[in-house]
C-alpha cells in the first residue's frame, strides 16, 4: 500500500477524532515510522492502525472505512485538484478512474491500484461501477462516492452487489 492513503488516514484522524491522537494511536500499534505518499507499506500496516482504531472508538469497519473513504476524496481533491478539475462532473470522473490511477501511479513503481469498469446508461441517469481490487475496500469505495458527489455538487442514489470477486455500484443520478 502506497504512504498517500496512510497520510490521508491521519488527516482524516485528525480532523474527525481528535482525541484519538496519530502518535498515540502508532504506539499503541507498535508502529514507529513516518510515513511518505510514495513509498510502500504493508497492508497490515493500515489493517493494525484501522483495527485498533475502530476498537478505541467503538466503531464498526464498514462505517470506518466509509467514513475515511468520503474524508479521503477531500484529501485527493486537496492536492491532486487537476484531476477533478479535469472532469466536468461525476460521471465523467468515474469513467475515467483507470486513466486517473494510472496516471497517478505512473512514477510510483510497485504501486496496485483498484481496476473500474463503467457502463453509462443511454440517458447518462445511471452508471454501473464495477470494482476489482485484492484489497476489496468495499466501504470505503462506497465513502469515496459520496465524496466524489459532494465534490461535484451532486446527487445519486447508490446500490452494491457484490458479484464473485468484485462488487458492483449502481449510481441512479437526480
Amino acid at each position: 500500500m502506497k504512504g498517500i492513503l496512510l497520510i490521508h488516514l491521519r488527516s482524516f484522524l485528525d480532523a474527525t477524532y481528535p482525541a484519538l491522537r496519530w502518535g498515540d494511536l502508532l504506539s499503541e500499534c507498535g508502529i514507529a515510522q513516518m510515513f511518505a505518499s510514495g513509498w510502500d507499506y504493508p497492508d497490515s500496516i493500515m489493517t493494525t492502525i484501522v483495527d485498533t482504531a475502530c476498537r478505541r472508538l467503538r466503531v464498526s469497519q464498514a462505517e470506518f472505512w466509509y467514513r475515511f473513504g468520503r474524508h479521503s476524496m477531500k484529501e485527493f481533491r486537496k492536492n491532486y485538484r487537476w484531476y477533478f478539475d479535469e472532469r466536468p462532473d461525476a460521471r465523467a470522473f468515474f469513467i475515467s478512474l483507470n486513466e486517473t490511477h494510472a496516471d497517478a501511479v505512473a512514477h510510483i513503481p510497485g504501486a496496485s491500484p483498484p481496476t473500474f469498469e463503467t457502463r453509462l446508461g443511454d440517458d447518462r441517469r445511471e452508471l454501473a461501477l464495477t470494482y476489482r481490487s485484492p484489497r476489496h475496500l468495499v466501504s470505503y469505495l462506497r465513502g469515496a462516492i459520496d465524496g466524489i458527489l459532494d465534490i461535484y455538487g451532486e446527487k445519486a442514489d447508490v446500490s452494491m452487489q457484490e458479484d464473485g470477486g468484485c462488487a458492483v455500484f449502481t449510481l441512479r443520478f437526480h
